[in-house]
């Protein structure tokens, strides 16, 4: 529309296409525009802000100093609990469109339904020439509330954090915990009653703590395998001199390994899938299979070796044994041995956010002292 009359039509593929040409530079400037709001709210909640009640005015000071105007909508938006915002919040909500508007040229409309509910926003930054769906910048929720965020105190947990997400889950029929590693590796078992509960039971903001410490206890040796497969304590590899497949009388194999210092290994028995893969494998392709998989199994050895040290230093610490099925522990045996094993793991160092730089935070020394694999000489120390 153009001086009240028809001006033309724009097709809504042509309007798709303006939105979407410059789509990265969209992402960036709502990347930026989130950044700037957040920082804003922050003042505003913190009382940092200028407070509308005390306008400038103006440098010419012919002009009396004018209040800037209210929005009329902000006063038709609802809480999460349904209810009209506060007279607070809809002050701080008006200084935030205030000093959007002022210091970055970038307007907020209101988008209400057929009830004059207001349900969404825009965005219109007139400095980059965009405009924006607000959810794709901020969620509105997310923009209405001041309250300041607590950030998380840190955690031992947090070691844990870096390697895997956890997801408790009900599948019909029994009640699950599923993690999935960063790698992409994902494992699932089955947990009590009990663990549920215990999940269940706790406030939200907890949940992820609990739920962390029921993996460590559930997943002990697949976790410890993850850290160990990118940071080994032993360079097995380099110290192997053969890997060979025996076959026993009962028609199984096993694995003969032959260390290069002369170390004796005891046969390990092969796995059903490991031995189904040995088998479909080519003559010139077996010996390069089985190294890795020697590799494997040592690794294996020195990760149940710790695991079973982490469950005699918690038997110390409670008093109570330490059993192999996680489902029994207590919520007391839980929490001391997902922190036992927290800082074993913060001691190997890992090149992660935050167990990369903890070993002297936590242990005061190498990842390599004190690691008791029964394959070496040195000794695990919790």
């Amino acid at each position: 529309m153009k001086n009240g009359g028809d001006a033309g039509k724009i097709s809504v593929g042509d309007i798709f296409k303006h939105i979407t040409k410059n789509s990265q530079k969209h992402k960036d400037r709502a990347t930026q525009l989130r950044a700037i709001i957040k920082k804003y709210k922050a003042e505003i909640a913190d009382g940092k802000s200028q407070s509308l009640n005390s306008p400038e005015v103006s440098k010419s000071k012919k002009k009396k100093p004018s209040q800037p105007k209210t929005n009329p909508n902000i006063k038709k938006i609802l809480d999460k609990n349904g209810k009209p915002l506060s007279k607070e919040r809809q002050e701080q909500l008006q200084q935030l469109i205030f000093t959007l508007k002022k210091s970055f040229g970038i307007d907020i409309y209101f988008q209400k339904d057929k009830n004059g509910q207001v349900r969404g926003y825009g965005i219109v930054d007139h400095a980059g020439k965009i405009a924006f769906d607000g959810s794709k910048v901020m969620k509105l929720s997310e923009l209405i509330d001041f309250v300041p965020k607590q950030e998380r105190k840190p955690s031992p947990l947090d070691v844990y954090r870096d390697m895997f997400n956890v997801e408790i889950g009900n599948d019909g029929r029994k009640d699950y915990m599923r993690i999935r590693m960063k790698d992409g590796s994902t494992y699932q078992k089955p947990i009590t009653l009990r663990q549920a509960a215990w999940y269940n039971g706790v406030k939200q903001d907890d949940k992820k703590d609990v739920a962390l410490t029921i993996a460590a206890t559930m997943f002990p040796e697949e976790i410890l395998m993850a850290y160990l497969a990118r940071q080994p304590i032993h360079d097995f590899k380099s110290r192997i001199q053969s890997a060979t497949a025996v076959k026993n009388r009962d028609g199984r194999y096993a694995l003969r390994i032959t260390m290069k210092d002369g170390m004796p290994i005891p046969m390990i028995p092969m796995d059903s899938q490991d031995e189904s893969d040995y088998r479909r494998l080519s003559p010139d392709d077996r010996q390069n299979y089985l190294l890795n998989l020697a590799v494997h199994y040592l690794t294996r050895e020195d990760a149940r070796a710790i695991i079973q040290r982490i469950r005699q230093t918690t038997k110390d610490q409670t008093g109570v044994r330490v059993l192999s099925y996680p489902q029994v522990f207590t919520q007391q045996t839980a929490n001391i041995f997902a922190l036992n094993f927290a800082k074993v793991l913060s001691c190997f160092n890992v090149n992660t956010e935050r167990g990369e730089n903890r070993e002297w935070e936590v242990c005061n020394h190498s990842r390599y002292e004190d690691i008791d694999t029964k394959q070496s000489s040195t000794h695990l120390s919790i």
